[in-house]
């Protein structure tokens, strides 16, 4: 089936694509319609980078007592985690019982085990996606004027030699 909003997502150009998910991030209540547009934008946004340096993941939920991250606000959990050290690690989940596709950032700790902070039951999914060095996250924040939402579909617009 195709999805209600390919054409309006294909007929707009980058600039116009990125804007849109940062005005649509900074709502704190959106519509269903609202919502499922953020979800495909970040996820059209977000193809170019993971086809270039995208890769599966094993993840396992985070500890019980370190999961009390709001589901939701993935983005934001896992930039807060890179401050005890933790990677940050960024692409989309297959919920594996219904093929539902949604962007979404977990970590990484110094050991290369991925764990999320959000989601209880991680093994029904199915994660692909990229580590993202700390700066690089901190630098599209930044940019963005703090909005802690998807950096994958801007980290081409940050010289990333700089933060390799």
């Amino acid at each position: 089936m195709k999805d209600k909003f390919a054409d309006y997502i294909i007929s707009l150009d980058p600039s116009e694509r990125r804007a849109k998910i940062m005005q649509f991030s900074a709502i704190k209540s959106m519509s269903i319609d609202d919502i499922h547009l953020l979800r495909e934008l970040v996820l059209f946004e977000s193809n170019s980078m993971l086809d270039n340096h995208g890769q599966i993941f094993i993840v396992k939920s985070g500890k019980i007592n370190r999961r009390n991250q709001k589901f939701g606000d993935c983005y934001n959990n896992a930039a807060q985690m890179m401050s005890e050290g933790y990677e940050y690690v960024e692409g989309y989940c297959i919920r594996k019982r219904d093929g539902l596709k949604f962007g979404h950032a977990w970590n990484e700790d110094k050991h290369g085990t991925h764990f999320d902070f959000t989601i209880d039951n991680s093994d029904e999914y199915d994660y692909f996606g990229m580590v993202i060095p700390s700066k690089l996250v901190y630098a599209v924040g930044f940019r963005n004027g703090c909005v802690w939402y998807s950096a994958l579909p801007f980290i081409d617009e940050i010289e990333l030699t700089s933060y390799s």
